[in-house]
Formats: C-alpha cells, structure tokens, sequence
C-alpha cells in the first residue's frame, strides 16, 4: 500500500487524503507537518510538526533533537542544487534582519539531519504539500525527498480564476498529462477574467491587490487634516512608547533592548527606502522605446522557490539589458502592493541599496506607482517579470513577453523562458522582428492547459478571491481525484 507524508494541514486536501485512506487506495504516514493538526486527524500516525520550534532550535546551532550522523557528504552533494533557494528564503525568518551566514548554515543543517531521519524512519513513497514549498523547512523536505527518489505532488495556484494544476514539483513543467478538468462549463469564468485583462486595469485589478491597495495605499491626509491627525495621535503615540520603554527598562533583559534598537534601525531604513523609490520617479517620462518591467513582490514563493536564481530580480533587469539594443530604456514598476505600510513582510523583500543597484543598469528608470498599469504595457515593445501575472496580461493584451523565473503560463504564445543568456538573447531578436499574438491563440493555449489542471479551491478565501463559490465536497472531491490519478500502486 502506498505510503503517503502529507504535508499539510488544509482541510479539503486532509479530507482527500482521508478518504483515499479509507478506500484502501494509501496509508497515511504522517499527518499535520506544519500547523495544528485537526481533531480528526490525530491518532498514532500523526507527528505534528511545529514548524516555529523547529526553525529556533536550527538556528541555535545545538542541533538538539537531530541526529548529526546524517550529515554526510553524499547528502549535502545529493541536494546542493537546492541551497541556492534556501539561504533566499530564509529571509522571511529573519524580522529584524540578525540572523548571521552561520546561523543560516547551521538550520540547513539541522533540517537536512531532521528530515533525513524522519524518512528513513518512517518510509513513505509519496509526499504531498498544499503549495509550492518555500517556507524553508518544506522545501528542504521536499529537496531531500527528490534526492531519494520519493514522489512529491504539489497543488500550485494560478491567476486563473479557481484552477489550481497537480504537479509532481512546483512548477508546470512536474504536470504528468492525465487529464483533469473537461469541457466547456469549465472555462466560463477563465472566459470572464480575459475579458477584463482586455479592458481597463480597474476591471483587471486582482481583488486581493485592490483589497490592500484600498485599505492601506489610499491617499494620506494632507494640510491641516495631516497635523490635526498628528496632534490628535501624539498623546496615545507618546503613551505606548513610554510604556514599552518602562517595561523593557522594569525587565532588564539586554535582548529586549537590542530587539527595540534593531526594530527602529529596520523601520528607518524602510522609510528611507519608500522615500528613495518616490525621488526616483518624480521626474519620469515615458521613454519612446522601452521594455516594461513589473517586479515581484517579495519575499514570497514566487520568486523562492520558482523564481530560481532570479530571486534577486536586478539580474534579471541586467541580462535583459545586457541585449537590447542601445536606443531602449526599461521601465521598472515596483509591485503594487511591495511599499504598502501594512502588517506583513514586504519590508524584508527590499534592502537599503535595492533601487540604487537597478538605477545603474544601462537604461533603468522608475515608473511611479500611480502610472497606469496597461498604460506602460501598451506602449513598451514588450513585457519583462521574473513570473508576474503582468506577463500573461500582456500576452492577452497581445503583447510579448519574457520571464525568468517559472510561471504557469510560460507555455503560452508570445511568452519566451528565459534561462541563460542564449536564451534572453534569442528571445529579444524574436520579438523584435515581430511576434503574433491571437486571441485564437490565447484560446488554444487554454484549451490545452486546462486539460491538465482542475477547478479547485483548497479554502473558501482561495474561492473569494477568485470570484467563485465554494463547496467544500466538491473540492474535496476534486482534490481525491486528481491525486488518485497521480498515485502509483507500491
């Protein structure tokens, strides 16, 4: 019977599993890796993983509760290709930018040791993660499952309103052609969602971005609104503060205080950053023939994992401009949501020299975030993303597109995979002799695409998003039969 690790802890993909479980078709090995497990999932083959306490004992460099036995040559060799995604992604646990190159080295370490245990010890044949893996310990999970052979299936998300593709990895590529959705009642909202690309940005907007731009990017008070505000916060400000101050000062600990110092350096550096890219775009003006580059938001798996070496965006920007023509400017945009003052992360996706670096690539300049998104598109020769939806707006809006990092649609036509220099070449010679693009095309592409995906939404804010209903069944279902086509008799 097929032994399966299930690497999360969402319920319709839980309930999935369960049922396959209960069909005889796998054994559970391992339940609730990262998260808490659900009431009905516990029992004797669930090991619940706390992911937080895990990521603190690796960085402590102690390696308590891991065996150092497993740390061999053979298997730092085995999964080498897999460091270059991991020191990245480390980033999204490191808040107040401390953590040292060692203390990097000795987590990767003490996941390498704890994962490697925990698989020969438990024996699976298939891993199954809810997402891309790129919360560090599941992607080194998944790097050692790849280096000892274990299938891996992973449920990855499109921009395409409630499809979600079965991969044996993250990205299209892992798709193993076994038919899922069919027919033409699946395409009706994907129909829908082309023709607002193809209308104003305001119809095109995700919701999720629109949410956060409207709640936390609207325009700020300004004249006697501005210091009326000010002055009526100042008491509650001056309050708070005081009252941190007396009790770090009341508990003594030096950890507290070095935290706090860290906290207001990090803060300082943000809103310097913010205001840097500002001054950058005040004087922009449109270039008469350029090459529109929307960055990604970062950090996320969009970039670490699937973004490769191109999570460092700048070189991307610096290969492209290593080949175009001397006579074209490229347009960066920053993600809309990147310099958002909201409780989230962005604030670690950018370091204090980010915009300086992009600024002395040949033909870099600045587009302010308030420029009309299809505006630039429209009038560049074509779009650059490491894997942003802004490339499959474009090749709907009948614009080429490059991107270097892996993405969903990079199957489409008019979109070029950019891998080496050859490849950046080759696709700027093609597109500027001329590319066509049809919406026959783009329906063609589809057709075909959708054939390997499913209509599935794995939590009802996935479906809210998308703009469709939720049944959670249905999904459950859905998720059963898709991974049942995937799974192999042991």
């Amino acid at each position: 019977m097929t032994k399966v690790l299930l690497c999360s802890t969402v319920g319709v993909i839980s309930d999935a599993v369960n049922e396959l479980e209960r069909e005889g078709r796998l054994k559970k090995v391992v339940l609730a890796v990262f998260g808490a497990p659900r009431s009905q999932d516990s029992g004797s083959s669930c090991l619940h993983v706390d992911h937080g306490a895990l990521i603190a004992t690796g960085l402590e460099g102690t390696f308590e509760g891991a065996d150092l036995s497993y740390l061999t040559i053979d298997l730092l060799d085995e999964i080498a290709w897999s460091e270059k995604y991991v020191y990245p992604m480390m980033d999204r646990l490191d808040p107040l930018k401390t953590h040292t190159h060692a203390q990097r080295k000795y987590l990767y370490h003490f996941l390498l040791c704890f994962w490697a245990e925990i698989i020969d010890r438990r024996k699976f044949d298939v891993a199954i993660f809810g997402s891309a893996p790129h919360e560090v310990s599941d992607f080194v999970l998944y790097a050692i499952c790849k280096s000892r052979n274990i299938q891996t299936l992973v449920f990855n998300y499109t921009r395409l309103p409630g499809v979600c593709f079965l991969s044996t990895d993250y990205t299209p590529r892992g798709i193993e052609h076994t038919g899922g959705a069919q027919g033409a009642e699946h395409t009706k909202p994907v129909k829908e969602y082309l023709a607002r690309i193809r209308q104003d940005y305001v119809h095109a907007i995700p919701i999720d971005t629109k949410e956060a731009l409207d709640k936390f990017g609207g325009p700020k008070p300004s004249g006697w609104a501005a210091k009326l505000d000010r002055l009526t916060a100042m008491p509650w400000i001056a309050a708070r503060k005081v009252g941190t101050a007396l009790r770090v000062l009341r508990r003594l600990r030096l950890e507290e205080l070095r935290a706090l110092s860290q906290h207001k350096i990090v803060a300082a550096e943000w809103r310097a950053l913010t205001a840097d890219y500002q001054a950058r775009t005040r004087n922009f003006s449109r270039p008469s023939r350029y090459v529109y580059f929307l960055l990604n938001f970062q950090p996320e798996n969009t970039t670490s994992p699937l973004g490769g070496r191109f999570v460092d965006q700048y070189l991307a920007v610096s290969t492209l401009a290593h080949h175009l023509p001397d006579d074209c400017a490229i347009v960066v945009k920053e993600h809309p949501a990147q310099l958002l003052d909201f409780d989230h992360y962005n604030y670690l996706g950018r370091d204090a020299n980010y915009y300086e670096r992009l600024s002395k690539i040949r033909g870099v300049c600045f587009a302010p975030l308030s420029s009309d998104h299809f505006a630039l598109l429209d009038g560049s020769l074509f779009v650059a993303s490491v894997n942003g939806t802004v490339g499959w707006e474009a090749v709907v809006r009948k614009k080429p597109a490059v991107v270097f990092g892996e993405a969903w649609y990079q199957g489409a036509p008019g979109v070029f995979k950019v891998d080496k220099d050859e490849d950046c070449l080759a696709a700027v010679r093609r597109i500027l002799a001329g590319v066509l693009i049809s919406n026959e095309m783009i329906d063609d592409f589809l057709a075909r695409f959708l054939t390997d995906c499913e209509m599935l939404c794995l939590t009802p804010e996935d479906a809210r998003v998308a703009g469709v209903s939720f049944d959670m069944g249905e999904n459950v279902a859905t998720a059963k039969r898709a991974m049942g086509r995937y799974l192999k008799p042991s």
